[in-house]
């Protein structure tokens, strides 16, 4: 039987596996590149990012977190004319 993840505070729902049970939540925030090259890798835009956890994540054994982003219909619109980008500081990228 699936489990259902329901965010009342955005208002939807997300469906995962029965082998999710006792899933959890963690909170953090995303944030928006500039995409000019006059302001490389200034952050732009932020919003909140809820990413469900897989039960069975340990530090010495993570498992990929399904993140969900937040976006006001503003920076949604702002996104699809690719005003900013959502990624990895340059300085963060690892050879």
């Amino acid at each position: 039987m699936a489990l259902l993840y329901k965010n009342t505070e955005y208002g939807f729902d997300f469906t995962l596996p029965a082998t999710w049970k006792d899933y959890s939540i963690v909170t953090d925030e995303w944030e928006g590149l500039a995409v000019s090259q006059a302001q490389t890798e200034e952050v732009i835009e932020n919003g909140p990012m809820n990413s469900i956890r897989h039960p069975q994540w340990t530090s010495e054994n993570p498992r990929q977190d399904i993140p969900i982003m937040i976006f006001t219909i503003e920076q949604w619109d702002s996104l699809q004319q690719e005003k900013f980008h959502i990624g990895q500081h340059l300085s963060d990228q690892k050879n």
